[in-house]
C-alpha cells in the first residue's frame, strides 16, 4: 500500500508526501473537496529524497477553521493535517491570547482553570485527587475554561487534549508549581508564598560593578566536609556558620570571598534526573516545565509550596548577606520535544523546523524553542517576570542565547529592568546551526543589537586561558605561556570597546572557566604538563587578576579560584558528585590562592578605575605600554605590572607609584627609581604626585 502524508501549512498550502515507489500518475489525478464541493489547486514537485517525493499543492481558496478538506487521491480520501499553518501571521491574529490570562486563578471559595489549547476538538480538565475528569468550554482566542466553586488549593491536575479523535495528558505550563518529575500541575495560593523581600545592603549602580560567582545548588554542600546539615538543597544555602577545619563553607564561604552576585546552574525543572529516587546526576541544561522549580533540590519533592518558598528564601538569605542572585535559564530548548506541554497543547507550534520538516537543532539537543513567535516570546517574558516578581532575583543569565531572537532577549530586560533598576541579563551569544534568520540571532554577531545584554566573551576566555575544544585544548593562552597574545590581552582588558567587538564594556562577561569545559587547572595540565605546582598556582592567580582587573563584567566559576579539577573531563553535565562538589578539603590547601582571589575583590571593589561604565572612560582612561615580555596596564591613576613570563623584570619608575599590591600582599610603599616585577605575578600600584 503506497504511504502518503498531506499537511495544511498555510491557508491555501498543502504539503503532500509520497512515500516510494508510488503511482506518479494517479498524483496528477488528485481531487480536493471543501465541504464537499470541488475545488481548483495546483501541484507541482516541491523535492524529491531517496524515501520519498514532497509535492506542493496550491489551493484556489483560503481554508477556513471549520472547513472539511478531503483530498481523493488513488481511490482513498485523506485530510490533511493541520501542521505549519499554526505559525503563520493570521493564525497569531486570530488565536493568540494574553499570556497573563492564563493558568491557575485561586481565589477563597473558587477556583478558574484557563488554558490555550486551539484546534483542538475537546478539552478536559482531570483533577487527580478526586478522580474526577470534568470537560472545559471554549471562550475565545483558543482559550478553554472551567470555573470550580469550594476549596481547591494543593489540588493536583492535568488537561487532556483531544485532536483527530487522540487524547493526550498534559501539565499546565502556567501552574506555579508541581508534583515529582512534573506529574501534575498543582493549584496553589500566592498569599502564601513568601512576601517578604530584603534589599541587598550595597547599591549596583551598573553591570560593571558587579562580580559573578557561579554555583550548583547541589554541588555547593554536596560533600560532608561542607559542614552543613543538610546537602544539595536551596535551604543547604541558607545555613550560616558552617567551616571546615577552621575555614568557612556554603554560604559563609561565598560572604567570605566578597562576590556581589551567585549564578545558580538551572533550578526549573529539568527531566533528566528522577526527583522521588534521586539516583542520578545532571545539572539541569534539559527543562522540561519554566514554571516549576527542581525538585531535588527541595527539602520535601512532594510539597509544591516548598518548590516555591525555599528558592525564595535561599534569595532572601543571599540578599540579607548582600549577595544578589542571578539564574541561569535554559529557553533555547526543552528535554523532550513531544512532551512539552505546548506541543501537546498545540503541534507544531513551540519549535522551530527546516526545509525537510525536521526539528531545527542547533542547541544539539533535538530541539529549539521559537522564541520569535508571539506567544512564545510572550511566554518567556511571563516567566522571567515571574521569577523575579516571585523569586526576587537580580539577573538572568541566558543559555545558548544566540537561538533566541533579538526582540525577546531585549524585551525581556526592559520589562524586568523596570520592576529592578539593578536587573542584569547576559547570556551565551554563540552562532549555532539554527533555523533562525543570522539578523535576528542574540548572538556576539549581533552586539549592536543587543546593547544592554552581557554576553560571555569567548574572546577574553581564548585569550588568557586558550581554546577549550578539541584537540585547541592543548593550545596554551596568555597566562600559559603564549606570550605572542599581548594584543589581545590589551583588547581583554579594554572589555573589547575600542575596536568596536562591543558597544560598552558591560557587554564583555570575562571569563576563563565555567561549568563547562575544562577548568583551568587541567588546561594547565595538557598544555604544560609539566610544570610545577607552585607556578602553576602563579598562573592560576595572574588568571583571576586579568579577570577581576579588566574592564567588564568579571566572572569566577566556583573553585577556580583553588584550582578546582575535574580529571580532565571536558563536560561532567552528568558524572556525578565526584567529578562536580565543591572540594573544601582541596580549597585549604589552596587557601593562597583563594586569599589572592578575595585580594583581587577587594582592590576592583575600591578602585573605580577597574570598572570603567562607558566607552568614552574607556577610550579617555585606559592604555599600555610593552615591555619586553611584560604588559603594563593603565587605568586612570592605577597601573598594573603584569609578567606573564617565568624571569623577573625590572622597570625604570619615571613617576611616584604608590604600591598597592605585590606579591600577595598590600604593601603601601612608594617607588619613584626601580621596581622590580616576579616571574609570573602582577604588581598594582597607584600613581601619586
Amino acid at each position: 500500500m503506497e504511504k502518503t502524508a498531506f499537511y495544511l501549512d498555510d491557508y491555501t498550502l498543502i504539503k503532500a508526501y509520497f512515500y516510494k515507489p508510488f503511482d506518479a500518475s494517479a498524483v496528477n489525478e488528485i481531487k480536493i473537496l471543501k465541504n464537499g464541493k470541488e475545488i481548483e489547486y495546483q501541484i507541482g514537485i516541491e523535492f524529491e529524497r531517496n524515501e520519498y517525493v514532497k509535492y506542493k499543492i496550491i489551493l484556489e481558496s483560503e481554508y477556513e477553521y471549520n472547513d472539511d478538506i478531503v483530498i481523493l487521491y488513488n481511490n482513498r480520501s485523506h485530510h490533511p493535517r493541520l501542521r505549519h499553518i499554526v505559525s503563520t501571521k493570521r493564525f497569531e491574529d486570530d488565536f493568540y491570547p494574553d499570556v497573563r490570562t492564563l493558568g491557575p486563578f485561586y481565589k477563597h471559595g473558587e477556583t478558574t482553570f484557563r488554558v490555550w489549547a486551539p484546534l483542538s476538538e475537546r478539552v478536559e480538565l482531570r483533577l487527580i485527587e478526586f478522580n474526577q475528569i470534568m470537560p472545559m468550554t471554549y471562550t475565545e482566542k483558543g482559550v478553554y475554561e472551567i470555573n470550580l466553586k469550594g476549596s481547591y488549593d494543593l489540588i493536583s491536575y492535568r488537561y487532556i487534549i483531544t485532536r483527530d479523535g487522540i487524547s493526550k495528558e498534559t501539565v499546565d505550563p502556567f501552574a506555579y508549581s508541581g508534583g515529582p518529575n512534573a506529574s501534575c500541575s498543582t493549584v496553589l495560593d500566592p498569599d502564601k508564598f513568601i512576601k517578604k523581600k530584603i534589599k541587598p545592603a550595597n547599591e549596583i549602580k551598573n553591570n560593571n560593578d558587579a562580580i559573578i560567582y557561579e554555583i550548583s545548588v547541589r554541588d555547593f554542600t554536596s560533600i560532608v566536609c561542607s559542614g552543613t546539615k543538610t546537602h544539595g538543597l536551596f535551604i543547604s544555602l541558607c545555613e550560616d556558620d558552617t567551616a571546615f577545619e577552621g575555614l568557612p563553607t556554603g554560604l559563609s564561604y561565598i560572604k567570605d570571598l566578597g562576590v556581589t552576585h551567585i549564578q545558580l546552574m538551572p533550578v526549573m525543572d529539568f527531566g533528566s534526573v528522577d526527583e522521588v529516587k534521586k539516583d542520578s546526576y545532571n545539572w539541569g541544561y534539559d527543562p522540561s516545565q519554566y514554571n516549576v522549580t527542581e525538585g531535588i533540590y527541595c527539602s520535601d519533592v512532594y510539597d509544591p509550596y516548598k518548590r516555591v518558598n525555599e528558592l525564595r528564601e535561599m534569595v532572601n538569605k543571599m540578599h540579607e548577606n548582600d549577595i544578589r542572585v542571578n539564574l541561569d535559564i535554559v529557553f533555547n530548548h526543552v528535554y523532550h520535544a513531544s512532551e512539552f506541554s505546548f506541543e501537546i497543547l498545540l503541534p507544531y507550534f513551540a519549535f522551530r523546523y527546516a526545509d525537510d520538516e525536521t526539528l531545527s537543532n542547533g542547541s544539539f539537543c533535538g530541539n529549539e524553542i521559537r522564541s520569535e513567535n508571539k506567544l512564545m516570546h510572550d511566554y518567556i517574558l511571563l516567566m522571567s517576570s515571574r521569577y523575579l516578581d516571585i523569586y526576587d532575583i537580580d539577573g538572568l543569565r541566558f543559555d545558548l542565547m544566540g537561538l533566541t531572537d533579538i526582540d525577546t532577549v531585549n524585551d525581556v530586560y526592559k520589562e524586568l529592568k523596570k520592576k529592578k533598576a539593578d536587573f542584569m541579563l547576559y547570556g551565551e551569544g554563540w552562532d549555532m546551526p539554527s533555523t533562525l534568520a543570522y539578523n535576528k540571532r542574540s548572538s556576539l554577531n549581533n552586539s549592536l543589537s543587543l546593547k544592554n545584554i552581557g554576553f560571555f566573551n569567548p574572546r577574553f576566555r581564548d585569550g588568557v586561558k586558550g581554546p577549550t575544544m578539541g584537540d585547541s585544548v592543548y593550545e596554551p593562552g596568555y597566562v600559559l605561556g603564549n606570550l605572542g597574545l599581548t594584543h589581545e590581552i590589551k583588547e581583554c582588558l579594554g572589555a573589547f570597546v575600542l575596536n568596536g567587538y562591543f558597544s560598552n564594556p558591560g557587554q564583555s562577561v570575562n571569563y576563563v572557566e565555567c561549568h563547562d569545559n575544562t577548568t583551568f587547572l587541567d588546561k594547565m595540565q595538557l598544555c604544560i604538563p609539566n610544570e610545577s605546582y607552585k607556578n602553576g598556582k602563579k598562573r592560576a592567580k595572574l588568571a583571576l587578576a586579568l579577570i577581576l582587573l579588566a574592564q567588564g563584567i568579571p566572572f569566577i566559576h566556583s573553585g577556580q579560584e583553588f584550582l578546582r579539577t575535574k580529571y580532565r573531563i571536558d563536560d561532567t553535565y552528568n558524572k556525578g558528585d565526584y567529578f562536580n562538589q565543591m572540594d573544601y578539603a582541596l580549597r585549604n590547601q589552596n587557601i593562597d590562592v583563594v586569599n589572592f582571589t578575595k585580594d583581587m575583590i577587594r582592590i576592583r571593589k575600591e578602585y573605580k578605575e577597574f570598572r570603567y561604565h562607558t566607552k568614552d572612560e574607556i577610550i579617555h582612561n585606559v592604555f599600555f605600554e610593552d615591555y619586553y615580555e611584560m604588559l603594563i596596564y593603565h587605568a586612570g591613576k592605577m597601573v598594573v605590572f603584569i609578567n606573564p613570563s617565568v624571569y623577573e623584570h625590572k622597570y625604570k619608575v619615571n613617576s611616584r607609584i604608590r604600591i598597592v599590591y605585590n606579591c600577595d600582599s598590600f604593601d603601601k610603599v612608594i617607588v619613584k627609581d626601580e621596581l622590580t616585577i616576579k616571574p609570573l605575578s602582577i604588581v598594582i600600584g597607584e600613581n601619586i604626585a
